[in-house]
Parts: structure tokens; C-alpha cells; sequence
């Protein structure tokens, strides 16, 4: 019984594995589907640039490589209205965070954790909620009328500023 519970078990980790496989390789095809070429060339040239800029001058910071690859993704997520690119911004905020405290960039960790970090949050919560046709994916964009643009360009020379009225 001990070998057959053996293979039994190496046959379920075998099966688990290829499970895993097949389900990675289809949310890689879906992720590739889900941006134009355009947006692919432009990702793929940004990570080419940080990872050989990395190469030739540094070699020795991957948090700071790390950092760089998770905003550049970050930022075309957050181009196509996709709550990810918020989540993304939220860790990559925190570890310029870190390597700004490390470089004693105070000012920069500051900018960082205490403003970039907390409108990416209240983006996310922001996209979340309103969601574009039910899909979590993407954010619904709202429209400003005329009206409206008129009335904020005129309010702009006043104190009060013009408020969107949601």
C-alpha cells in the first residue's frame, strides 16, 4: 500500500501541477488579449529600458528595480481604468517609500506615503464602486456637460473654486 499510496500521490501532485500550468498560461493569454499591441510595445520597451538602465549603472538595488517594473506596470493599468493599477501604485508607493528613507530622500517618502499612496486608496475604492457595466475590470468614466465646464471655467478667478457635485 505504501507504494501505490506513493505514486497515487505523486500522480495527484503531477495533475495539481499541470492545473496550475494550464491556469496560468490562460490568464497570461487573457493578459496579453486584454492590451492592444501598442500598449504591449509600450510596456515591453519600459521594461527593456528600466532592466538595462538597472544593468549599466546599478546592479546592486533590486528594490529599486522592483519598484520601477511594478510602477511602470501600474501605469498602464491605470491607462486602460483597471482597479489593478491602483493596487500596484499602492505597493509601489511603498517601497519608493522605503528606498527614499534608506537614500534619506525624507521629502520624497513624504510626497510618497503621504500623498500618492492615499489617492491611489481612495482611487481604488473610488474605481471599485463604480464599476463600468458591472465589470470589475474597468472603471466607469464619467462626462462633464457644457453647462458645467462653462460654469468651472468661470468660477475659476473665484475664491470657492468650482466643486464637480457628484
Amino acid at each position: 500500500m505504501g507504494k501505490h499510496s506513493f505514486a497515487h500521490r505523486q500522480v495527484s501532485e503531477d495533475v495539481y501541477a499541470g492545473a496550475v500550468f494550464l491556469e496560468v498560461d490562460l490568464m497570461r493569454r487573457k493578459l496579453l488579449q486584454y492590451f492592444s499591441g501598442a500598449e504591449r510595445l509600450l510596456w515591453g520597451l519600459s521594461v527593456v529600458f528600466i532592466v538595462g538602465s538597472f544593468c549599466a549603472f546599478d546592479r546592486e538595488n533590486y528594490l529599486t528595480l522592483a519598484a520601477s517594473l511594478i510602477g511602470v506596470t501600474s501605469l498602464i493599468f491605470n491607462a486602460k481604468g483597471n482597479p489593478i493599477g491602483q493596487v500596484l501604485m499602492v505597493l509601489f508607493s511603498l517601497l519608493y517609500g522605503i528606498i527614499s528613507y534608506t537614500f534619506a530622500y525624507y521629502g520624497e517618502m513624504i510626497t510618497y506615503l503621504g500623498m500618492t499612496m492615499p489617492m491611489a486608496v481612495f482611487a481604488l475604492i473610488s474605481w471599485l464602486k463604480n464599476p463600468y457595466n458591472g465589470r470589475r475590470s474597468e472603471v466607469k468614466v464619467n462626462t462633464i456637460g457644457k453647462k458645467r465646464s462653462c460654469s468651472c471655467a468661470l468660477r475659476r478667478w473665484w475664491p470657492r473654486g468650482c466643486s464637480t457635485g457628484y
